[in-house]
């Protein structure tokens, strides 16, 4: 919210010098910004707000929120993923840390996501559930989930994938209020049209892409990848599943990684069923944690054992983050075979779903097109 007068010359944004380089001018364009200004000591000034922002109010409670939490015995890598994770603030994070998580297939959950906001809306539920029972207790509880949900949003900055998710969970909590079944599918695209209308530029960044992606794979091959095995124990289903929705989610994003990052990590299966089965209790924790701090009344034990079971998910992830052996980088994809790569996914699951061998030749013809691209 600081304003800052100065006296600079705007210059353009250089194109990448190397082939295959990532472009910065590129990304820049697509979130429309085009020049830039290189600011020297002396030519500038920092003043505070005539007035106060939306955007300033926000820090402000993150800033309360990291002060109180700071002042407890938490250690510097677990306060800077908490920022991460709860509060979207990735500054703090030192380059090994974010390297391990990336290394391990990991890094999707330091981004405030579906996930998140869904442990969120399920912990607020509990909080206020008492109030059903009054004479307009189920609008007045869902008026409040909202009201949540948004201002959750607003503390995050109103980033992409956080206002993504809360639209997708908005859609789904209005269908409950006025007794209409919406399935996952019309609240992905109805989350996917209001966002586009109201900011067309979203469409571009690679979070938006990859994100609505990862769930729709989710939603369509999931289920089909669940009846290929039916385990005989409670626990083998739960571990099966959590296979199958990340096997389906990677498969959503794997050209779109291999396009954008040159990369691809091994070790996304091992470390879902490894790490994804505490992440749920750490994020419903986490939740009560940052709400206790704001508030200054968070014990320090509980700060403490917060703090700890972070260390111990850090402490995990650098372990099999440490068997680089297992990523494969330097892949390079142009744009034609990346959408034939989808157009063949497509295909693929079509043929499968539908049992209709009329999409075979088409399926051959795909993978004839994505031969002739990459040579």
């Amino acid at each position: 919210g600081d304003l800052v007068p100065c006296k600079s010359q705007m210059v353009p944004v250089p194109p990448a010098q190397n082939p295959n380089q990532f472009s910065y001018r590129d990304y820049l364009e697509k979130e429309q910004v085009f020049d830039q200004m290189y600011l020297k000591p002396g030519t500038y000034l920092r003043k505070a707000p005539e007035k106060e922002t939306m955007n300033g109010r926000a820090f402000k409670i993150r800033q309360r929120i990291v002060k109180n939490l700071s002042q407890k015995s938490i250690s510097p890598d677990a306060m800077a993923i908490v920022q991460a994770m709860f509060l979207g603030q990735k500054q703090e994070m030192n380059a090994a840390l974010y390297n391990d998580y990336k290394n391990t297939g990991m890094v999707h959950i330091l981004a405030i996501s579906g996930l998140h906001i869904g442990i969120l809306l399920l912990f607020l539920k509990m909080l206020v559930k008492p109030l059903l029972r009054l004479k307009y207790g189920k609008t007045v509880h869902f008026a409040l989930l909202l009201l949540f949900l948004w201002f959750y949003a607003f503390l995050i900055g109103f980033s992409a994938s956080v206002v993504r998710a809360v639209t997708m969970f908005t859609a789904v909590l209005i269908g409950s209020q006025f007794k209409r079944r919406i399935t996952v599918q019309n609240s992905l695209v109805t989350s996917l049209f209001l966002l586009l209308l109201l900011h067309p530029f979203y469409l571009w960044q690679v979070g938006f892409q990859m994100s609505y992606l990862a769930v729709f794979f989710i939603v369509g091959f999931q289920p089909l990848l669940t009846k290929t095995y039916q385990p005989k124990n409670r626990i083998g289903s739960y571990f099966w599943n959590l296979a199958t929705v990340t096997l389906a989610a990677q498969l959503g994003v794997l050209p779109l990684s291999l396009y954008y990052f040159h990369q691809f990590s091994g070790l996304f299966l091992i470390s879902s069923l490894i790490f994804l089965p505490f992440l749920g209790p750490i994020l419903g924790f986490g939740f009560v944690v940052i709400l206790l701090a704001y508030f200054d009344v968070l014990p320090r034990l509980f700060a403490t054992v917060f703090g700890q079971a972070v260390d111990f998910l850090n402490m995990g992830i650098a372990w099999l983050g440490s068997a680089e052996g297992f990523v494969f980088n330097n892949i390079h994809l142009p744009v034609s075979t990346t959408i034939a790569l989808y157009i063949f996914l497509f295909l693929a699951f079509a043929l499968w779903k539908e049992r209709n061998l009329s999409l075979l030749p088409f399926l051959f013809i795909m993978i004839i097109f994505i031969q002739v691209t990459v040579l």
